[in-house]
C-alpha cells in the first residue's frame, strides 16, 4: 500500500479545466485570476448566518443545488464551526476580498490545508512554485483546518457543485466519492528529490509551525512534491515471540512471517477502502471485517505468494495406534483377571487357604488391581479429554496404593514376628493395625489428588510433528495428558517409590523368615515384580521430563506397563493360592492334635492344626490328645504332634506336598514370657499351624498366613 499524500481537486474540476491538475497549469501570474475565480472561500454555518443570509437564518434560504442552504441558526459551538451538516446546512462558497481580483490585485484562490502539526509544507510549496493560492482557515498559526472541517468542506463542494483545492492523505473517506464527479484527483508538483526531502527532514520540519510566514516558507529547495510513502507495518513485539513461543516449530504461527512479507499495492488498498465504504451503510455488519474477508476471498491466489515456506499445512489427528491397541488388549485382560480374582476370593473366603491369607488383605489388593487395570485402559484411550486425563491419575494413584500398602503391612508384621522370635518374646499384633494404616494412607493420597486437581488439573495436551504426505506439509496431532507443572507427577512417583522401597527393604530383612513360611518366595516375587515395573515407569517419565519422548507416547507406554504389572502380580501371588485351594478341596481335612506339656509343676496345653493331608475316610478322629513330659532339654512339641498322627498308622509318605517342607514350633518359658521359635523339619509334607491355649489365647502359627495375623 502506498500513501500518496498531496494536493487534490475533484474529478469535476479536473474535467472542467484539466490544466489545474498539474503545477504547470497552476503557476504564474497569468493563472492568478483563474485560481481566484475557481477556488472560492468556504463559509462556516455561523459566518453564513451572520454574513451571507440577510435573515440570519431565521427564514430558510433556498440553495441553488440542494434546496435549503441553512435550515436554522447554529445552536452549538460544533455547529457554528461546521462547514457541512446533512439536512441542516449544505455549505456555501463565497467570493471574498481575498478572492476578488477586481478589488484586490493580489487576489488568490483558497487552499484547504490541515494544521501545521500534520506532515504538510503548504506554505513552502505554494509560494516557491508561484501558485497563487493562500490559506485562511481558522487554525493558527498556519491558518489551516481540522480533519473534520476538511472533510465537511469536500462534502459541501459536492453538495453545491463547487470547486475546491485541498491537501489530503488518502483514506476511507476517499472511497465515499469513488466513481462520482467528486472523486479525488491528484495534483502533481515538481518531482521529489533526495535533496528536497533531506531539507524538509532536517530544517523545514522544525519551521512549519512558526508564527512567521517567512520561516514557514523556508527555501525553494523544499518546494518539491511529496514522495510516495510506503507505510511501515506496526506490529507488537510480542507477536514475534508468541508466534514461535511453542517448543515445536510445527505449531508456530505463520502470522509474523506473513505480515512481514506481505505487500499491498495501491490499487489493492483502494479496493479495500471501497469495499469498506460499501458496508458502512449496513449497521448490522462489522464493515472493516466484512471488507477484508471479501477482499481476501477474491484475491486468495495473489496472497498465496506471500505465504511462508511449508504453508499452508494440513492438520491430521494421529495416534500411536499399535501401542494403544496393545494397551487396550492387555488392560482388558488385566481387568478381567482382577475381577475374577475378587470373585474367587469371595467364593472361597471360607477356605483355610484364604482365611490364613487374610481375606481383607487379599480383597484390598485385588480391588487395587481392578482400579489399576481401569487406569491402564484409560491411559490407552486415543482421543483423550480433560476428564480422562484426570481419571488416569486418580485411578492409578488410588489403585497403586491399594496394591502396595497391604503388602507393606504384611511384610511389616512378618518382620516384627521374626524379630520378636529371635528375642524369645511374645509377638503381639494389633488386629486394627491393617485398617488404621490403610485408611491413613488412602486419606493422604485422596487429599493430594484433590489438591492436584484443584490447582493444576491434568489436561489434554496435543503433541505435534511435521510430515510431508503427498507433497503436502502435514501437522500430525497426537493427544496426551499432562499438568502445567511436572512436580505433581514427580511427587506421586516419589510416593509410590517409597512404598515399594519400604516393602523391598522389609522383604530383604525378612528373607530368612520368609524362606520358612509356606507363602515363601511368592511374596518376595510380588514385591520384586512391582519394583521392576515401577522402574520401567520411572524411565518412561524421565524420558518425558527430558523431552526425549512426547506425553502422548508416554501415556500409551504406561498403559501397557500397568496392564502387564497387574497380570504378572495376579499370576505370581494369587494363582498359587487358588491352585492350593483346588488341590486341598479334594479329600483333605484339618486334624487337630492337642499336646499336654508337663514340665515339673507347670502344665501347658498346646493344640496343633495339621492341614493339607489326605486323611483316609473311616475311623480317624479329628482331635488327638497326647501327654508329653519334658525332662532335661526342651522337647520338640511339634514333633510330638507328628508322632501322635503317625501313631494312627497314616501313610505320611503319600501326602501331597504343599511346599518345600514342614515347620514345627518350639516354645519355652523365660523371664519375658513365652517365646516361639520356628525351625524347619526337612523331608516332611505336613504343615502344622500351632496355637497355644495357656495363660492367654494369642495365636502364633508357623505358616506364613497365620504368622502375619492382623485381625
Amino acid at each position: 500500500m502506498v500513501l500518496d499524500m498531496g494536493y487534490y481537486i475533484p474529478y469535476f474540476t479536473a474535467t472542467t479545466n484539466s490544466s489545474l491538475a498539474t503545477f504547470y497549469g497552476l503557476r504564474g501570474e497569468e493563472n492568478r485570476q483563474v485560481l481566484a475565480r475557481t477556488f472560492l472561500e468556504p463559509t462556516s454555518w455561523y459566518d453564513f448566518c451572520n454574513i451571507v443570509d440577510p435573515s440570519n437564518c431565521t427564514v430558510p434560504m433556498e440553495g441553488v443545488h440542494e434546496g435549503v442552504v441553512a435550515a436554522r441558526y447554529p445552536q452549538t459551538d460544533e455547529e457554528k464551526s461546521s462547514y457541512f451538516m446533512p439536512g441542516l446546512y449544505t455549505g456555501h462558497f463565497r467570493d471574498t476580498e481575498r478572492t476578488n481580483c477586481t478589488i484586490n490585485p493580489q487576489c488568490s484562490g483558497h487552499l484547504i490545508a490541515p494544521h501545521c502539526s500534520w506532515t504538510t509544507f503548504a506554505d513552502n510549496q505554494i509560494y516557491w512554485n508561484n501558485i497563487k493560492l493562500s490559506l485562511h482557515g481558522p487554525e493558527a498559526p498556519n491558518n489551516g483546518y481540522s480533519y473534520e472541517q476538511m472533510m465537511q468542506i469536500w462534502r459541501a463542494a459536492n453538495a453545491t457543485r463547487s470547486h475546491v483545492f485541498m491537501w489530503w492523505v488518502p483514506d476511507l473517506k476517499n472511497e465515499e466519492f469513488h466513481g462520482t464527479d467528486y472523486a479525488f484527483q491528484r495534483v502533481t508538483l515538481p518531482t521529489a528529490t533526495q535533496e528536497c526531502l533531506n531539507y524538509r527532514a532536517e530544517k523545514l520540519v522544525n519551521q512549519k509551525c512558526s508564527d512567521s510566514i517567512e520561516e514557514r516558507r523556508g527555501d525553494p529547495v523544499g518546494a518539491c512534491d511529496y514522495a510516495p510513502v510506503l507505510p511501515k507495518k506496526v506490529m507488537s513485539r510480542g507477536l514475534k515471540t508468541t508466534s514461535s513461543a511453542n517448543k515445536h516449530k510445527s505449531v508456530w504461527s505463520p502470522a509474523y512471517v506473513l505480515l512481514r512479507q506481505i505487500y499491498l499495492p495501491e490499487y489493492s488498498s483502494q479496493d479495500l477502502f471501497r469495499k469498506w465504504a460499501s458496508f458502512l451503510s449496513d449497521e448490522t455488519l462489522d464493515a472493516p471485517r466484512e471488507a477484508v474477508c471479501e477482499w481476501v476471498f477474491e484475491h486468495l491466489d495473489e496472497l498465496m505468494r506471500y505465504s511462508p515456506e511449508s504453508y499452508p499445512r494440513a492438520l491430521e489427528s494421529r495416534s500411536y495406534y499399535p501401542i494403544a491397541l496393545v494397551g487396550y488388549i492387555f488392560g482388558s485382560i488385566a481387568l478381567c483377571i482382577a475381577i475374577i480374582t475378587v470373585a474367587l476370593i469371595f467364593v472361597w473366603k471360607g477356605h483355610q487357604v484364604i482365611k490364613t491369607g487374610q481375606c481383607n488383605v487379599l480383597s484390598c489388593m485385588a480391588v487395587g488391581y481392578i482400579i489399576v487395570s481401569i487406569s491402564a485402559i484409560l491411559h490407552a484411550v486415543v482421543e483423550t479429554s480433560n476428564a480422562v486425563c484426570t481419571l488416569q491419575q486418580w485411578t492409578l494413584r488410588l489403585g497403586y496404593t491399594l496394591e502396595i500398602v497391604p503388602i507393606l503391612i504384611k511384610m511389616s508384621s512378618i518382620n516384627k514376628l521374626g524379630r520378636e522370635a529371635r528375642r524369645f518374646r511374645r509377638a503381639v499384633i494389633d488386629p486394627n493395625h491393617f485398617k488404621k494404616f490403610l485408611s491413613i494412607t488412602l486419606s493422604i493420597v485422596v487429599m493430594y489428588l484433590i489438591v492436584w486437581t484443584a490447582l493444576d488439573m491434568p489436561k489434554r495436551v496435543d503433541d505435534h510433528s511435521l510430515k510431508d504426505i503427498d507433497d503436502v506439509t502435514t501437522v500430525c496431532v497426537y493427544s496426551g495428558c499432562a499438568s502445567h507443572s511436572p512436580v505433581w507427577k514427580i511427587m506421586a512417583l516419589v510416593w509410590e517409590t517409597l512404598l515399594l522401597l519400604s516393602s523391598t527393604v522389609l522383604a530383604y530383612q525378612s528373607r530368612e523368615i520368609i524362606q520358612q513360611l509356606n507363602e515363601s518366595h511368592w511374596l518376595a516375587f510380588l514385591v520384586y515384580s512391582h519394583t521392576l515395573f515401577l522402574l520401567v515407569r520411572l524411565v518412561v517419565n524421565v524420558l518425558l521430563f527430558s523431552n526425549m519422548i512426547q506425553s502422548s507416547m508416554s501415556t500409551k507406554a504406561i498403559a501397557l506397563i500397568l496392564a502387564l504389572d497387574t497380570i504378572v502380580a495376579v499370576v505370581v501371588y494369587f494363582c498359587p493360592k487358588f491352585c492350593l485351594v483346588l488341590r486341598n478341596s479334594k479329600g483333605t481335612r484339618t486334624m487337630q492334635v492337642e499336646i499336654n506339656h508337663y514340665h515339673g509343676p507347670l502344665r501347658r496345653k498346646r493344640r496343633s492344626f495339621i492341614s493339607g493331608v489326605n486323611i483316609p475316610s473311616g475311623g480317624v478322629p479329628n482331635l488327638i490328645r497326647r501327654d508329653v513330659e519334658q525332662t532335661g532339654s526342651n522337647e520338640d512339641i511339634g514333633l510330638a504332634a507328628m508322632q501322635a498322627v503317625a501313631a494312627l498308622d497314616l501313610n505320611l509318605s503319600s501326602v501331597e506336598r504343599e511346599s518345600s517342607g514342614m515347620f514345627i514350633g518350639d516354645e519355652q518359658d523365660n523371664e519375658e514370657g513365652v517365646a516361639r521359635n520356628l525351625q524347619p523339619v526337612p523331608e516332611q509334607s505336613i504343615h502344622c499351624h500351632n496355637s497355644t491355649n495357656g495363660d492367654d489365647n494369642t495365636e502364633c502359627n508357623s505358616t506364613y498366613q497365620n504368622a502375619d495375623v492382623t485381625e
